[in-house]
């Protein structure tokens, strides 16, 4: 259930200035995920968070709410931001909080950051201009892939990225150059001294490219002294077992790391993608899986997929999986000449076995595995429930999900689920509602069709339609209590003569801070509507993503609307000549009284 943020966090004792920029901040989902020690925050926000307040924000949240529980707290973004923003104007204004959130990840991005500019080419197509220099075109894919996570997957942009390279001066060429060979070598003896901790979480940093560097570099480091409590020979052992580029070795086996974007068909029907490895080899509960750098084999269902196509005609296919204890991303770099191919195989909906490493995505704060060592047919291991009772129930007081915040299932699932079951009949009751009846119909149709066409194959008779099974068509009511007023600071008027009734949509429920977004009316002649007055209104402000979502208006339609100073007369001329003019319940005349009288209007 979505809640403000703030209102969930109301105890939370933090400056002024840190809550206002989490006003009108939502609350998607909260995860406790109690084995990786992580207290995940899903939030939706309408305007820029910057990265540092963010970071507050988590410290503040871990100190007063999980200090000794030892969790970590991880607040994960999703925007949703006005039209005025294009993807060159969001890095430019984005740009500080960028390199924040790279100096606590990697150091060689944050550095690559430091020296590019964004231009526009057009509205969603952005010039990166780098130096030339070899270390930034290296590391050109993984710049790439983090402009997308922000632009596109975090701040939901349509962007497309061309990178330019200006020429520099050949002393400066040389220093960068040494700047590279310096930061590999300690990546290298970090590398040697603590395995465990040496690989970039998320991203990694290690591409093919740096082999060739990080042999120059072990070259240089075979003079340097090590720490006292590590030898050369134990160096070099977790070295072997951790990072080496013949591959990654750990309790659960050996394991070698296959290049990403390529794809060679197999002839076992079996492998859908990369290498066929033992198919009688335990898989391990997604719950469970840590990222150990320990190879791992997951057997789960795919539930959904996503492609975003990059540079040198390659895509990148992601899968998510679940194997109902918990769910992961997969991501695989494939040709885009064949990925319809690959795609064919993993649709949603297929059971699959994956092996590969699974590492924690610092960018997304969320563990993943990407290019797996190979992906083959899995086993469905669920079992369909059935209803072995002799005498079928009949559920009379049945909800979909059309009863907002009381229903989750789609009404044809529901109603295929009741026949499949064997019961004679089921009931559809939703809050207030009737939408759900079409769909259940149609379904009800369907399975008669499936049931006749099932009898004549079998030369039987067709089923009575009168006697099949029964969709219940009902709504679950709401009484009005008819002794409250529903007229308010009446002057005496009859409700016999000419009247208004209107509603109007604001940005908020605040009468002094909110603005009108949409004046709706109708006016009422002896009792027949005989006019009627519909207008949006440009508040000149962002509509909070909570208001889109309860009033189904975005900045797109107020966009070329009329401000309220150019509204408000036309629908006070519309009101002319009514004796009476009314509000629709919930709502006082006194809101419209307020923005008038704030913004200077009669």
């Amino acid at each position: 259930m979505e809640q403000d943020f703030l209102e969930v966090f109301k105890n939370l004792t933090i400056k002024s200035t840190l809550r206002t920029m989490f006003e009108e901040v939502t609350l998607i989902k909260l995860v406790v995920a109690k084995s990786k020690g992580i207290v995940k925050l899903y939030i939706r926000s309408t305007h820029i968070i910057p990265a540092r307040d963010k970071s507050l924000m988590e410290r503040e949240i871990r100190d007063q709410m999980f200090k000794d529980t030892g969790f970590v707290v991880k607040i994960l973004e999703d925007y949703v931001l006005p039209d005025t923003y294009t993807p060159t104007t969001l890095l430019n204004e984005y740009r500080e909080s960028m390199l924040y959130e790279l100096s606590e990840n990697t150091k060689i991005l944050e550095n690559a950051f430091k020296k590019m500019r964004f231009e526009a080419v057009d509205e969603n197509t952005v010039k990166v201009i780098l130096p030339d220099r070899a270390i930034l075109k290296d590391r050109e894919g993984k710049i790439l892939e983090y402009l997308n996570l922000v632009v596109c997957e975090r701040c939901k942009l349509e962007a497309s990225f061309k990178f330019e390279y200006e020429a520099v001066e050949e002393d400066k060429e040389k220093e960068a150059w040494d700047e590279y060979k310096i930061t590999k070598l300690v990546e290298e003896r970090i590398k040697e001294l603590k395995p465990e901790e040496s690989e970039e979480n998320g991203i990694s940093e290690k591409t093919d490219t740096d082999k060739t560097d990080t042999d120059k570099t072990d070259a240089e480091a075979k003079d340097k002294p090590l720490k006292k409590e590590s030898t050369p020979e134990k160096a070099k052992d977790k070295k072997a077992s951790f990072g080496s580029k013949d591959g990654f070795k750990g309790k659960r086996g050996d394991f070698k790391q296959r290049s990403s974007g390529s794809f060679e068909p197999s002839d076992n029907p079996d492998v859908y993608w990369g290498r066929e490895f033992d198919p009688d080899e335990e898989a391990v509960p997604i719950s469970e899986v840590v990222d150990d750098f320990t190879p791992v084999i997951i057997n789960g269902k795919i539930i959904m997929t996503d492609r975003r196509d990059i540079r040198n005609d390659k895509s990148i296919m992601f899968l998510v999986l679940t194997d109902l204890t918990d769910s992961i991303k997969v991501k695989l770099f494939v040709k885009t000449e064949q990925y319809d191919e690959v795609a064919g195989k993993l649709s949603e909906g297929t059971w699959v076995r994956v092996k590969g490493i699974v590492q924690m995505d610092t960018f997304e704060h969320e563990t993943s595995m990407a290019s797996p060592q190979g992906i083959m047919k899995g086993h469905d291991y669920t079992v369909k429930r059935k209803d072995l009772s002799p005498e079928k129930r009949v559920e009379l007081h049945c909800h979909t999900k059309m009863s907002d915040m009381d229903g989750v299932s789609e009404v044809s699932d529901i109603v295929k689920c009741a026949y499949n079951w064997g019961h004679k009949a089921i009931a559809v009751t939703d809050h207030g509602v009737v939408q759900g009846f079409t769909d259940a119909n149609h379904t009800w149709e369907k399975l008669w069709d499936k049931e006749a066409a099932k009898r004549k194959e079998a030369g039987e008779e067709r089923p009575d339609r009168q006697d099949f099974f029964k969709v219940i068509y009902g709504v679950e009511g709401y009484l009005v209590d008819d002794l409250i007023d529903t007229v308010i600071d009446s002057k005496g008027q009859s409700i016999d003569s000419s009247f208004v009734v209107f509603d109007i949509e604001t940005t908020g429920f605040s009468s002094t801070k909110n603005k009108i977004i949409e004046i709706g009316a109708v006016k009422v002649v002896n009792g027949e509507i005989t006019d009627r007055f519909s207008e949006f209104v440009n508040p000149e402000v962002p509509i909070p993503f909570r208001i889109t979502k309860l009033t189904s208006i975005t900045d797109a339609m107020v966009k070329d609307a009329g401000t309220i100073e150019e509204v408000l007369p036309e629908f006070t001329a519309f009101c002319m000549g009514s004796v009476l003019v009314a509000h629709n319940a919930g709502f006082d005349t006194s809101f419209i009284k307020e923005n008038c009288k704030r913004q200077g209007l009669p």
